[in-house]
């Protein structure tokens, strides 16, 4: 007889199984726009006297889904374990604010002749409206938990755009990858990754 760990664990695995087998949707054109090529380096969302957690990497978890969704591609976006209400900033200067929707914020940079875009979600608060030109000392609202969201946290994506298509890339922050290209990660089924805080 099976003992109730064991009952468990075949639930959750069950359970799991179905909640994926929904999100395995015919493929999305999104998927092909990824672009490994590293984006400009910024400095990091929050105040630069805070350090926080990365709390999901590339291709994580619910990154998928939204490119299954019909998203933009999200493939390079990162999860940090901010706290609701912690102050959120522009990672590049010059930054013009292109949308405001709800719990997102999408900026546009033009670096070396190319176009980027930035987008933070679930965000409790925006605090700049369209149009607007944001540095990176400009407060531009305040994380939260907001949206398609499963708990507090700053999801953080960049786009580089080619042929008129939005590329996802993978963020740099204060002239670093994250994690470093070198590093490798473990997954297991009972636990997340425990990676380190990032900050200046």
């Amino acid at each position: 007889m099976a003992t109730r760990r064991e009952l468990l664990k075949k639930g959750t695995l069950a359970t799991a199984g179905l909640v994926f087998s929904q999100l395995a949707l015919p493929p999305n054109p999104a998927q092909a726009y990824e672009d490994s090529r590293q984006s400009p380096s910024g400095v990091y969302p929050w105040h630069y006297t805070e350090k926080y957690r990365m709390t999901c990497y590339y291709g994580q978890y619910m990154h998928q889904a939204y490119t299954q969704f019909g998203f933009t591609n999200e493939y390079y976006a990162l999860d940090f374990g901010l706290p609701e209400w912690k102050r959120l900033y522009a990672m590049y200067d010059g930054s013009r604010v292109s949308l405001v929707n709800g719990d997102v914020l999408e900026m546009t940079k033009v670096i070396n002749g190319e176009t980027y875009r930035i987008r933070y979600r679930h965000m409790n608060q925006i605090n700049v409206s369209v149009g607007a030109i944001v540095n990176t000392n400009t407060l531009v609202g305040y994380s939260g938990n907001k949206g398609f969201s499963t708990g507090r946290h700053l999801h953080v994506a960049v786009h580089r755009l080619r042929n008129g298509a939005w590329y996802s890339c993978p963020p740099t922050f204060c002239g670093g990858t994250i994690p470093a290209k070198n590093t490798r990660l473990r997954f297991t089924f009972r636990r997340r990754p425990r990676y380190p805080r990032y900050g200046v």
